[in-house]
């Protein structure tokens, strides 16, 4: 793996993470400026319009801004507009304290509902975004099969997928190690399961990260087998801390070295040994 791609990669999921940041704190600071806003100017008409209504129209703009934000500022707007309801709208006035039980109700429920709002809008966004990462990994595998079909040569199509690796498992970096070669003692090695389950980990204690389970933190290896079970190679992973692979991407990583087994199994000369680990398909 080129250090060029790693940096690509790097530098695509730190602007990622930083535009998506910017905005959902610029939604949360627009939602909070809008509700004390919207405070102050129906004070004159709270006897008017009621208290009920004008702690639905509070809401209305709570629930736009977790919709627009998500979680931070769903929470950050909920608390701003039930503490503005509360100082301009509630006896005694401009204060906060509360009088009546029913009105301590009221402003718990505006929090409840912008925090409710903004985790339903989060999730929908992550499961577009899942959604989105899933066809990109889908077509990744796709290309590497047809390189592999037209006979690309083998170093290319090593290059290929250590990129796809990379970006499937958000890896710092992926290299491989031809040939049934003992297994490093610092790496861990790790079955990327076709069912989906978790990582089998030998020695070792998974935790769960941002979007699943994170590789080891010393370090994977995924084995790349022949179709008796022999070990060509493996691909030496190094994860990125706190990121965690779901298990669509476990599978793909998986595919991704069958794929290529093929030609490795087919450009190798030597005499290749069973691994103790590694399992016929």
């Amino acid at each position: 793996m080129t250090t060029a791609v790693l940096g690509a990669y790097d530098a695509h999921m730190g602007s990622r993470r930083t535009r998506t940041g910017e905005r959902d704190g610029l939604v949360a600071a627009g939602g909070a400026i809008v509700a004390i806003a919207v405070a102050l100017l129906l004070a004159p008409l709270r006897d008017t319009i009621g208290v009920t209504n004008v702690a639905l129209l509070l809401t209305l703009v709570v629930v736009g801004a977790a919709a627009a934000g998500g979680r931070i500022a769903g929470a950050t707007t909920a608390v701003v507009a039930a503490l503005g309801f509360n100082a301009v709208h509630l006896r005694p006035y401009g204060t906060l304290r509360i009088d009546r039980p029913q009105d301590v109700l009221t402003c718990v429920l505006m929090v409840v509902v912008g925090v409710a709002v903004g985790e339903l809008a989060h999730l929908a966004v992550d499961r577009g975004h899942r959604s989105s990462s899933d066809r990109a990994g889908i077509a990744m595998v796709a290309e590497l099969r047809d390189m592999v079909a037209a006979g690309r040569p083998t170093d290319e199509l090593l290059e290929r997928a250590t990129e796809d690796l990379v970006e499937l498992l958000g890896l710092r970096s992926c290299t491989f190690v031809a040939g049934a070669t003992a297994a490093d003692p610092h790496v861990t090695h790790v079955d990327l399961d076709r069912h989906g389950a978790p990582p089998a980990v030998q020695h070792t204690t998974l935790r769960h990260g941002l979007g699943g389970f994170e590789l080891p933190a010393e370090g994977a290896g995924l084995l790349v087998t022949g179709r008796d079970g022999s070990v060509l190679g493996r691909f030496v992973l190094e994860p990125t801390a706190g990121h965690g692979v779901n298990r669509q991407d476990r599978e793909l990583a998986a595919i991704v070295a069958e794929v290529i087994a093929p030609t490795l199994e087919a450009a190798s000369g030597d005499p290749i040994h069973p691994h103790p680990d590694s399992r016929n398909p």
